[in-house]
């Protein structure tokens, strides 16, 4: 009995040493197999995850309540601090624009140069000849509590020129629901 669990021990060691060691290799063979870095917080942010880059569709359900969206894959790519892309264009930009709400703003289904944030970073760009960077701090769902925890313990530490809360929708809705 005892030689049997000791075999058994072994044998899990052994699968788990053989495991660890194709892992490695495969991580030092194709880099992009690696995950992304975490981002440890301290505190809870309803934002998107870091270093993101997927694609999303709108289900068929969702495709019922509109009537002009293109069921096809919109690209959702993050930067290191969650913002949506494209965000830093610049390096060294004159101006910092960073906006916060929910859907409205986070625009997922929409092409990533069509979202309104980009747009209206390129907008005030082509008007004051300035390099401005916008970025899309947009959460489905999100309504002013949520980003004012944001920006006090995200957006403010990046010292941005202005930031822009969009909430209209999410706060009303709360207001609806909760009475308060």
């Amino acid at each position: 009995m005892r030689r049997r669990l000791a075999k058994v021990v072994l044998f899990l060691l052994s699968l788990g040493v053989g495991l660890s060691i194709v892992d490695t290799l495969l991580a030092r063979l194709d880099p992009s197999l690696e995950p992304p870095p975490r981002v440890e917080r301290v505190i809870r942010l309803r934002e998107h995850a870091p270093n993101q880059n997927r694609w999303v569709r709108p289900t068929r359900e969702y495709m019922q309540g509109v009537d002009s969206l293109e069921r096809k894959f919109y690209r959702l790519a993050t930067d290191e601090n969650g913002f949506i892309m494209p965000s830093a264009i610049h390096e060294t930009p004159d101006i910092e624009l960073v906006f916060l709400g929910g859907s409205t703003t986070e625009c997922l289904y929409v092409d990533e140069t069509n979202r309104f944030p980009y747009l209206a970073g390129r907008l005030l760009e082509s008007r004051t000849g300035l390099r401005i960077n916008s970025y899309n701090g947009g959460h489905s769902g999100n309504h002013s509590m949520h980003s004012l925890n944001v920006l006090i313990n995200k957006v403010l530490p990046m010292q941005p020129d202005a930031v822009i809360l969009c909430h209209n929708i999410n706060d009303f809705a709360t207001l609806l629901y909760e009475g308060t």
